[in-house]
């Protein structure tokens, strides 16, 4: 496992270092100890340096671990703006890879599911228009809880900032699933500016599914303040086009 994961992450930091000079050096020791508390007089992780750190809490088999690991992304972002760049860059880096790849190796799923947690944990509506794009990434085991398609919880963690992105792909995209997704992200994200954007597009969907979808995600944000309610077993059945 480690070492897809070490030979992913090096095309992803080539990419992403500055000037195109990069090493794998830390990326090929993915045993080697990260700190947890950031020393604030350094300088930012390195590309190589991030990416051990998000391997680690992929490969993390205790919540200990996996904590350790997500406390240094969050000192590392929290350290200045630069540093939260060179975070959500090497990030956006990883998940950027067709479905289809990432489908068909189970490592490099729970590493793709892995950085969307962190993107949405950290609200990073930079990562916005990769993981919109990957809204319909899932896995072959199916839940009412959508945990399959890591995608569709991040994007609801980052909420409004989301907002404009899934109102392009209920205007412009012809799959009718990645609408259906959108329309998910929206009502779960809620709120007043999820009301606004759904009222107009519910006059010109086309289609009766997602249309009805639509309707009942309005009816249920507009009776509960904004919110789908304690009860969403009609609305996710319309998601689901069971009627």
């Amino acid at each position: 496992m480690r070492n897809k994961y070490t030979a992913f992450l090096c095309l992803v930091i080539a990419v992403s270092a500055p000037l195109g000079v990069a090493t794998c050096q830390r990326a090929n020791r993915i045993e080697t100890r990260v700190e947890t508390v950031a020393n604030p007089d350094a300088g930012c992780l390195s590309s190589s340096e991030i990416s051990n750190v998000v391997v680690k809490i992929a490969n993390s088999t205790s919540e200990t671990e996996s904590s350790q690991g997500q406390s240094v992304i969050q000192s590392e972002i929290g350290r200045s703006p630069a540093c939260r760049a060179g975070v959500i860059n090497v990030l956006i880096g990883i998940l950027n890879k067709p479905n289809a790849t990432v489908v068909s190796d189970p490592e490099l799923f729970n590493l793709w599911r892995t950085v969307a947690n962190l993107l949405g944990e950290i609200r990073a509506v930079e990562a916005v228009d990769v993981l919109v794009s990957h809204l319909d990434l899932h896995s072959p085991v199916f839940s009412t809880t959508m945990s399959q398609q890591p995608a569709l919880q991040a994007v609801i963690r980052i909420g409004p900032g989301a907002l404009g992105r899934l109102e392009a792909v209920l205007k412009n995209d012809s799959n009718r699933d990645m609408r259906r997704y959108a329309v998910y992200c929206i009502a779960r994200i809620g709120g007043q500016g999820a009301i606004s954007l759904l009222e107009p597009i519910s006059q010109s969907e086309q289609d009766p599914c997602v249309r009805r979808f639509i309707s009942i995600s309005l009816e249920s944000l507009k009776n509960n303040k904004g919110h789908l309610g304690p009860n969403t077993s009609k609305w996710f059945g319309a998601f689901m086009c069971t009627e």
